[in-house]
Formats: structure tokens, sequence, C-alpha cells
């Protein structure tokens, strides 16, 4: 019996060694690295010979499971959470740090009286997708309407789209407090303020592999505000992967008695100000906005990188923007004459290229 057993063990060794030279498996795994592999995407990939596509999908999860990061969080069953940290998730997630952080030339253009107007347009989107959580349906124009104080909210819906906009928009002063289950409780009675008792359903978020944890809500409530008072100085996780958890906690559990939606939204944005990336707070989730449009995220991030970079040429709210001119005794007028015509035309090119990358679906890869 210890024989046949050896014998079987050899064959396995023999056949993972192989399976780890073979060169469709090795494609495999040089793709599971660039960027994450969902399952749908793997269902339609070449397969090694010899091996099922569901064994194929184990050991790939077997080997990214040896060097993954690991959530603080357990499921229902008791198995923690995790992810593998692609280049491409490392790269997007520096890239953020850079740009968000306290201090950056984002946050300091985001705090300017100018931006006030335009960070309330960004906020409509937001708001909208956010109520939509909490199972209510708002149109566009009237959320614009009431955000931008151009008329009294006149439903109780409109009251909570407001309560929630000023939450957000005051969440700088709970920042410098400890997080306890009493300022989650605080803010979920100023979201509620003058609000009617809910009577649609929340969002309840699920999984098919992810089992629902039975926590009662003060212990849902306790966990969150452990996740965001603690944040990056106990737990080794980028603050956008603890708000997933903390969106989690609450979708799944629901741990108030109404708004679990709108109060989930401003606690993610309360831990962006706790860990020093104020600018996460104020900008609106792409994904709803891109879905609306019909296009991917990606594409969508492109448009926004597109903007941004040809705004920025000739923007007068820009140091090295004014700064380089001054320097180069060129006046900004004359500057505007030679650049407008210059904007316009790569604004043209880019605006080609990404309907072409709307039209495919691209998906940045």
């Amino acid at each position: 019996m210890e024989t046949k057993t050896a014998a079987m063990s050899d064959a396995t060794v023999r056949q993972m060694i192989s399976l780890l030279k073979d060169p469709v498996f090795c494609g495999l795994r040089v793709l599971a690295d660039e960027r994450p592999l969902t399952r749908e995407e793997f269902e339609m990939l070449a397969m090694p010979e010899g091996v099922s596509r569901e064994q194929a999908w184990d050991i790939l999860n077997a080997l990214r499971r040896q060097t993954a990061v690991e959530l603080p969080f357990r499921d229902g069953e008791g198995r923690r959470g995790w992810y593998y940290p692609t280049r491409s998730i490392v790269a997007n997630l520096d890239d953020i740090d850079k740009r968000c952080h306290a201090g950056s030339w984002l946050d300091l253009a985001v705090r300017s009286r100018n931006a006030t107007y335009f960070l309330v347009e960004a906020h409509v989107d937001e708001a909208v997708a956010t109520l939509k959580e909490d199972g209510l349906s708002i149109g566009y124009e009237k959320a614009r309407e009431v955000l931008l104080s151009e008329r009294d909210p006149e439903t109780s819906e409109e009251r909570l789209l407001l309560n929630w906009h000023r939450t957000a928009w005051h969440l700088e002063e709970l920042a410098g407090r400890p997080c306890t289950p009493e300022i989650v409780l605080e803010v979920y009675e100023r979201v509620s303020r003058g609000v009617e008792r809910q009577v649609t359903r929340s969002s309840r978020q699920g999984s098919r592999l992810w089992k629902r944890k039975p926590l009662d809500r003060s212990a849902a409530l306790a966990l969150v505000s452990k996740i965001i008072e603690e944040n990056s100085e106990t737990y080794a996780e980028h603050p956008l992967l603890l708000a997933l958890g903390v969106r989690h906690l609450f979708m799944s559990v629901h741990p108030l008695p109404d708004w679990n939606g709108a109060v989930c939204s401003l606690m993610m944005k309360l831990l962006f100000r706790k860990t020093e990336r104020p600018v996460l707070a104020y900008v609106p989730i792409v994904k709803p906005m891109a879905e609306t449009l019909g296009i991917t995220g990606q594409v969508a991030v492109q448009a926004f990188k597109v903007g941004d970079g040809m705004c920025n040429v000739i923007s007068p709210f820009l140091g090295w923007t004014m700064g380089g001119l001054a320097v180069a005794k060129v006046p900004y007028d004359k500057w505007l004459k030679w650049a407008v015509p210059f904007v316009l035309v790569m604004l043209v090119f880019q605006w080609i290229i990404l309907y072409y990358l709307s039209s495919i679906g691209w998906m940045g890869y």
C-alpha cells in the first residue's frame, strides 16, 4: 500500500513538472500575472493537453495563492479572503497613490474654490448611483437641481440625497475623530434626518463562493469601525481594498435600520480621508457612469486621461503651465493662440480613437 502511494506521488510530481513546462500553461500563468483573470475569460482560453479545465483552474489558483495578499475578512465558513497582486493591479494602485495623496496637485485642485461647482456636478452621478443601492431611483436633472441648490428638496428621496451630499462635503471634520460605532450611527443620523423610513430594499451583496458571515448588527459596526480606524497602521492592504471590505460588510449584513447603501459610501470616503488619500473621497465612481454610457471602465478612464491631459496644456490654473510661460517670457494670450488649434486637432484624433475603442469594447489589452 505504501509503495503504491509513493508511485502515485511520483507520477503526480512528474505530471506537475511537465505541466509547469507546458507552453500553453505558461501562457496562462503569464496572463494571470499581468492582470486579473476571471473565470469567464478563462473558459474561453486553450488548455494544456491531458489536463481538464477544472484541474488547470485549481492548479493556477493554487500557484497564485502562494504569493497572494490576505484580506482581514473571513466568510461564514471561516475562509479568509485574498487577492493576487498582478502587475496591472500594483501599477494602478501606485498610480492612485501618486495622484491622490494629501498635498498632491490633484488634492490642491479639488480644494480650490474654483473647483467647487465642478465637484458638485461630478457628485450628481455618484449620488444617483448611491441611492440606487438603497432601491431608490431619482432622475439626473432633479438630483442636479437639488445638489446645486437651485431648489429645495420636495420629496423624502430628494431630502436623503441632499443629506448624503452635505455629509460627504463635511466628512473632514469626522476624519480627525476616532472612528467608533457611534460615529457610524452619527453619520446615519445625519443622512436620515428629516427622511421617512425606508420602504424599499437595499441591495444585498452576495457571492457564489463567498459565504455570508452571520454577524449581528453591533458586531458588524464594530468591525467596520476597526477597519476604518486602524486602516493601514494595522493592515497591509491598500485602502481601496479595505473599502471593498467595508462595502461587503454593509451590503451583506445591513447593520443599520435604513439607508445602508448611502451610509456605506460615506464610510468608504471617511476611510480614504483617514488614510491620507482625500482625492478618493471626491472622485465619483467611474463604473456606474461607464455603464450608463454603455462603455467599459477602461474606455471611461482613458477618456478622463485624454480630457485631463489636453486641458492641462491650456489651463491657467496650473503652476507649471503659467510658470513655464513666465520663464519663457511668453504671454498667456499668445500661448493660447498657438496652443488651442493644436489641442483641438489632438482632441479630434483622440475622439476618433476613443470611438473605436468603445465600438470594440476595449478592455485595456
